[in-house]
């Protein structure tokens, strides 16, 4: 906490930034597709209870994309029973 994070590796991904910090939207999504950034390399508070938060957004986003990726191919995912996950995110897809 309370550091400056090292972004070299972010900026030569070339993932876009916002002055010193990974650009994201509301779920922590990045402008590339499947790259989730949170804590205090992204922009706002600097406060454990935020990073924590941000972090629990950001893997539940992550999930979700990568559930979805595996439903496109046709496939149901491990966890997933009767389809249940399946059928919601083919809803997803329409």
């Amino acid at each position: 906490m309370g550091t400056e994070p090292n972004t070299k590796v972010v900026r030569e991904a070339g993932i876009e930034m916002k002055g010193k910090f990974v650009k994201v939207d509301s779920q922590m999504r990045t402008n590339i597709e499947g790259i989730f950034a949170c804590g205090e390399i992204t922009p706002g508070h600097r406060h454990l209870t935020t990073s924590a938060s941000e972090g629990a957004s950001a893997g539940m986003a992550a999930s979700e994309y990568l559930a979805l990726e595996i439903v496109k191919k046709g496939e149901i995912f491990e966890g997933a029973r009767n389809g249940k996950y399946a059928d919601e995110f083919l809803a997803v897809l329409g």
